[in-house]
């Protein structure tokens, strides 16, 4: 099939939104936001507003300023989850450094450790270029020039959040795995290793500027079962994401710092069309989030 359509400039993309029942308003507001956004990218953010069973006619009293809106809400919502996700990330890289450091402290080196690594340690060409990006590693290898590797301790800290899970998981020790897990109250190494999966997928998702409203993980998210308690929750939705988080940053303290900021999100963004939507949805409602997030 070929492709047959043709790019639209500005005039002919506000005369096709408001064909489709879009109410465009301040034609010069509706002009920014389009040469904002770009066409494409605003159609994303439209999708949600469609009459149901029609891809193409907007519900009626949809206004292009309710798109806008639920584009800034996911823009403001995206930037809150990474600040965030980038505490659980550090404090996964200090738990997993101290706790298998200890574990063989008579093997600074344990990342590169076969027998440790489950047949699985850290190739060569991957740690030279971790020193390559390195200004600490290249130092420690500037002062001592006979060691072929750094401590695990200064390692990892060049390393990123999805290798250094990928570590976790190479383990061979399944007890080391089940101490590390323990530290957030997780009973089972499988749960664990699923729950930071599924926040390095939505940290990566908003790193790279993806959509979040309407989240839903490949892979769902395993319940909160603690140590000695039933599982809760879980899934693949936005939802499921908020409230794994919320336990995990419980270690770093920052759990009610988390659940503080979401609700001062939600509550200060007008309560367009688009938030309607996303609270029948129970995507990030405050009812939600009250209802779910345990202090």
């Amino acid at each position: 099939m070929k492709y047959e359509k043709r790019a639209l400039n500005i005039d002919e993309q506000l005369a096709l939104l408001e064909n489709r029942g879009l109410t465009i308003g301040d034609e010069v507001e509706a002009r920014l936001i389009l040469e904002h956004l770009g066409f494409y990218h605003f159609g994303v953010f439209l999708h949600p507003f469609r009459e149901q069973g029609d891809t193409r006619r907007i519900q009626k009293g949809t206004s292009i300023g309710d798109v806008y809106g639920l584009f800034e809400l996911d823009r403001q919502l995206r930037s809150l989850l990474r600040d965030f996700l980038e505490i659980v990330e550090r404090d996964f890289r200090s738990i997993l450094s101290n706790c298998t450091s200890m574990h063989y402290r008579e093997s600074p080196y344990w990342y590169s450790d076969r027998a440790i690594m489950g047949g699985k340690p850290l190739m060569r060409k991957r740690y030279e270029k971790l020193v390559k990006h390195s200004e600490q590693l290249q130092r420690h290898h500037e002062r001592y020039r006979t060691e072929a590797y750094a401590p695990a301790w200064k390692v990892l800290e060049a390393m990123t959040f999805g290798e250094c899970l990928y570590l976790y998981g190479s383990l061979s020790r399944k007890g080391l795995k089940t101490q590390i897990a323990n530290q957030y109250d997780i009973g089972k190494v499988d749960y664990f290793s699923n729950h930071l999966e599924g926040l390095l997928t939505t940290r990566n998702l908003c790193a790279h500027g993806q959509r979040i409203f309407d989240l839903h993980l490949r892979k769902g998210l395993a319940p909160l079962r603690r140590n000695g308690g039933k599982g809760r929750n879980g899934g693949h939705h936005l939802g499921a994401v908020v409230l794994t988080m919320h336990h995990y940053l419980r270690r770093a303290n920052r759990d009610q710092d988390f659940k503080n900021s979401l609700l001062s999100l939600w509550e200060g963004m007008p309560r367009t069309k688009c938030a309607d939507i996303l609270e029948i949805e129970s995507k990030i409602s405050g009812e939600f989030i009250l209802h779910d997030l345990v202090d």
